[in-house]
């Protein structure tokens, strides 16, 4: 276990991570931590502070001076930002001008901390410093990574909290990262083993967040040097619903502890992004102005394996995109610049990857509609483009009437991968009938349709429900008082399904039967991450578990107050690249 975290922790990068990591550390080990690292503060070179017992027990002021990797003589006194001058500034300036009062007299420890090695070429040099500068109230240490190693077993990873069992699930997902299903099996009961020993008492809460999220780091770290990111962007998704979990129960309720809890899921959340960003920067959006580029990367010529996998990349490109949105809505006036350049950019690059891959025009699985709807949820958010979106809906309507037409490839409620890798298993009506028994994704299609003036669409879409679809019950899912204890981790069965929606030429009985229920439906409003703000746990809740996003939230897009439909002087579509996967 040590060999791992000692691994992990000498390819941390000082800015975001190394730095990230051991506020929790230190908190761990019964440190208060002062302040955390600021990007754009004057430092006085001290990158992050705490109060807490030294080796004897003594109440101490820890100042932490923080590099990355090795320490090296060039880490030392190369650059003006070495570690000889950090120790200068806090000598001179620090500790003379930024102590609190109630620190004052308190005994020093300034600790030089990296997660690599201590070379022996700058031992001499910091031996020979520290000799120099060491007072009866002052001293130095060197926390190099096994010292941090040593620190994490102790702390935050000691037996008593990460038992043997989930040291086991831990270690094994790190072995699998290779086979990245079995590796997110694998972190998936460590999270459900944290859950279980997390409980309803607050402390073992945020023990269990902190491990959590320590956990999720050393995945993440791992998977960066082996280049494949598919596991920890997976476990990142189940660690942001656990940390919910955690938190929900203490949402109002003012304490420290709920403080704590709070900035838990703040941390994970973070890194969720932080991770999905990597993975999309540096293996999706440099390709998806390429003609199939991402099709042939799934690395197989069957067109039911790529669906399904650029269905979750898009599904996972969008929920990306709506935290920024997020982030956005309530960023002050100065940061929504940068945000908005990099929403814009996310929408460009999803119907990038959307026009090359002609597969994402129309899904397989029905239980799709859900990344449909995030991605129409997205961009009605920025509307970059309102004809982009235009076409993408224009050109599944018409997708799907041609596959159904020629008992193609067309989206059925199957879900087994099994039934599904023989469909259309037959050309006959009876299966046909049995496979498009219920649709979720074709009254999305018909509300989004006329909401966006597409007259056509519509019309096709009609002609489908009197024909072909005659015997579909078109239906969408809303949550019910059951939901909030179902959604985030899964449970029992919750929810109730909305059946019969009327798929007609007019469409404006669907948008009014829709907001009607919307209105109606208290129990979404109750959701705890839609009543305190965080309404992108709840869409990564509905995609988690595979449920359809409730019209409530995307409904007030189509059907404002004033009327609608909101896009229906825009005019039509894109041109998408023709070809078949």
């Amino acid at each position: 276990m040590k060999l791992l975290l000692r691994e992990y922790l000498g390819a941390l990068r000082e800015r975001g991570e190394l730095d990230a990591i051991l506020p929790d550390l230190l908190s761990a080990l019964g440190h208060t931590v002062l302040w955390r690292p600021g990007v754009g503060t004057t430092q006085h070179g001290v990158d992050f502070a705490s109060v807490g017992p030294d080796e004897n027990g003594r109440r101490t002021l820890y100042l932490f001076v923080i590099k990355a990797g090795d320490l090296t003589r060039a880490d030392w006194s190369a650059t003006p930002q070495g570690v000889q001058a950090s120790l200068d500034e806090i000598l001179y300036v620090f500790l003379k001008t930024r102590v609190r009062p109630e620190h004052k007299k308190l005994p020093v420890a300034i600790c030089i901390c990296f997660g690599g090695d201590y070379l022996e070429p700058v031992q001499l040099l910091a031996t020979g410093y520290i000799e120099q500068h060491t007072t009866s109230t002052r001293r130095y240490e060197i926390w190099h990574g096994d010292h941090l190693a040593n620190a994490l077993l102790s702390g935050v990873l000691r037996e008593d909290l990460l038992p043997k069992p989930l040291r086991s699930s831990f270690q094994k997902a790190l072995a699998m990262l290779d086979e990245p299903d079995v590796a997110v099996h694998h972190f998936g009961r460590l999270v459900a083993q944290l859950l279980e020993r997390a409980a309803a008492e607050p402390k073992a809460k945020i023990a269990a967040l902190r491990q959590l999220y320590i956990a999720l780091w050393v995945l993440y770290v791992w998977a960066r040097d082996a280049e494949n990111l598919e596991a920890p962007c997976k476990a990142s998704e189940l660690a942001v619903l656990a940390s919910w979990e955690m938190v929900r129960p203490h949402l109002g309720k003012k304490s420290k502890a709920t403080d704590a809890l709070l900035r838990g899921v703040d941390q994970v959340i973070k890194l969720h992004i932080r991770i999905n960003e990597s993975f999309l920067e540096s293996r999706v959006f440099p390709h998806a102005d390429k003609l199939h580029a991402l099709s042939l990367a799934v690395g197989t010529r069957r067109s039911l394996d790529i669906n399904l996998r650029l269905f979750d990349l898009l599904g996972r490109l969008t929920m990306q995109g709506l935290w920024l949105l997020y982030l956005f809505q309530r960023a002050t006036e100065g940061d929504k610049g940068p945000l908005k350049t990099q929403l814009d950019r996310y929408v460009d690059r999803m119907f990038a990857l959307i026009a090359n891959n002609p597969s994402l025009c129309l899904p397989v699985k029905d239980e799709h509609a859900t990344e449909v709807a995030l991605a129409l949820i997205l961009w009605s958010g920025v509307a970059v483009d309102a004809d982009d979106g235009r076409a993408w809906i224009a050109e599944m309507v018409g997708r799907l009437g041609f596959a159904l037409k020629s008992h193609g490839l067309y989206t059925c409620h199957l879900s087994d991968y099994a039934d599904l890798a023989v469909h259309p298993v037959s050309s006959d009506e009876a299966y046909r009938q049995e496979v498009t028994q219920a649709s979720t994704l074709v009254p999305l299609l018909a509300a989004w349709a006329h909401a966006a003036g597409l007259d056509e669409t519509v019309a096709v879409l009609d002609h489908l429900a009197k024909t072909v679809l005659a015997h579909c019950s078109f239906q969408t899912w809303l949550p019910d008082a059951t939901s909030e204890d179902a959604l985030y981790i899964g449970g029992a069965t919750h929810g109730a399904a909305l059946t019969d929606l009327p798929v007609t030429a007019e469409g404006v009985p669907l948008l009014a039967l829709l907001a009607e229920e919307a209105k109606n439906n208290a129990s979404f409003h109750q959701l705890s991450a839609i009543r305190s703000g965080m309404w992108p746990v709840a869409l990564m809740a509905f995609r988690a578990q595979r449920l359809p996003i409730p019209p409530t939230f995307w409904i007030d897009i189509l059907a404002p107050a004033e009327g609608f439909p909101p896009y229906a002087d825009v005019a039509v579509p894109m041109q998408l690249n023709d070809g078949q996967d």
